[in-house]
């Protein structure tokens, strides 16, 4: 992946119409970002709850539409025509937007989206969610100018299951505290997307080359922003998050979203300061808890079978328990025969012959 080679396809981006449209005419105060692919059958109410935003300032609307084939660019390019002084639209080609890093694909369209924006503020709706209140952006600006100190600010939401009959529910169903600080992001994100509102300032730039690597963004744009400022979390239901089987994180499979959580716990974890007692604990229960699902995926690559999956485990497991260990200065002679089997696991899965090749040694030399 070359970070660079990202940057200069994201300054050849051109937006559709030009950007001497009405909307680049007027400043901002919010930049609305809509990140979308495949979500024909849902754009439109997502666009329109939008539109619907009574406001007392200018917004716009930044669309990144990532080359759809089912109707999504086509409804975006209609909207974008007819709302042009307010739709700022970016087609994407996937062979500009989309890169690999280790093993994942990904998509460069909401990073892209983001740094396109112009306001003070920014609020995120991916293209199959959408808001149910006319006056969502007003009353997070609102709190927002009168609490400084907040670098964002997330609301109740509804859930909704697409394609069954379960009644909406709020995602928030127990009592959430006013205030949330990045210590209690470290567990794991618990903010939905459509729910944000954030200071474009509070966040970095340029991002950090270790964001690119991370298999989802949602987690660590929060991350980054509750280095900045606090949390806030508004008592109001105003957005519906969409679960249906096209989203990106509902198509993984349970393990899947284990090993793409463990590898976002592994890249973000070490980057992170322990500059206060309460987050130097987050993160040693991060890190404990890495280490357990690394045990769990070990023993069940090895029940079943799958050598491969049971090396990668295996190697995760081995750099913790190094790392762990000899930070600590408390190497035991159990340590290192558990490392001696972790390094078979992954000799046997990455080099089958070789594997065999030193088990008859071992065994010749035990005789």
């Amino acid at each position: 992946m070359d970070i660079f080679a990202l940057d200069r396809r994201f300054t050849a981006q051109k937006e559709f119409l030009g950007s001497d449209k009405p909307v680049n005419r007027v400043q901002p105060l919010v930049s609305v970002v809509v990140p979308t692919y495949q979500h024909g059958p849902y754009i439109r109410q997502c666009l329109d709850s939008i539109l619907m935003q009574k406001t007392s300032f200018p917004y716009e609307i930044i669309i990144g539409e990532d080359e759809s084939d089912d109707g999504t660019r086509e409804t975006c390019i209609e909207y974008a025509r007819e709302h042009a002084d307010q739709i700022r639209l970016f087609l994407r080609s996937r062979t500009s937007s989309v890169y690999r890093a280790h093993g994942v694909t990904r998509s460069a369209n909401g990073i892209w989206c983001r740094r396109s924006a112009r306001g003070r503020y920014v609020a995120l709706c991916e293209g199959d969610d959408y808001w149910i209140v006319t006056d969502k952006l007003q009353k997070q600006v609102d709190f927002l100018e009168a609490n400084p100190d907040c670098s964002l600010a997330f609301h109740n939401a509804l859930f909704l299951k697409q394609a069954t009959s379960e009644p909406l529910r709020p995602v928030y169903e127990k009592e959430m505290q006013p205030f949330y600080e990045m210590a209690d992001l470290i567990a794991g994100n618990f903010i939905y997307t459509a729910s944000v509102m954030y200071r474009r300032a509070a966040l970095p730039e340029p991002l950090p080359k270790w964001y690119y690597r991370m298999p989802f963004f949602d987690w660590p744009t929060f991350v980054l922003l509750g280095q900045n400022g606090r949390l806030a979390y508004l008592d109001e239901v105003m957005s519906v998050y969409r679960v249906h089987p096209g989203g990106v994180w509902s198509r993984l499979t349970p393990q899947q979203r284990i090993e793409r959580a463990d590898r976002a716990a592994e890249i973000l974890v070490p980057r992170l300061s322990c500059n206060s007692p309460r987050l130097a604990r987050a993160i040693a229960k991060v890190r404990y808890n890495l280490s357990e699902s690394y045990r769990l995926s070990l023993s069940a690559s090895l029940e079943q079978g799958d050598h491969q999956s049971a090396s990668t485990h295996a190697g995760r497991l081995l750099r913790y328990v190094a790392r762990e260990k000899l930070s600590a200065g408390s190497l035991t002679h159990a340590d290192v025969r558990n490392m001696w089997w972790l390094l078979s696991v992954i000799v046997r899965g990455r080099s089958p012959r070789l594997w065999t090749m030193l088990r008859r040694i071992v065994r010749g030399s035990s005789h």
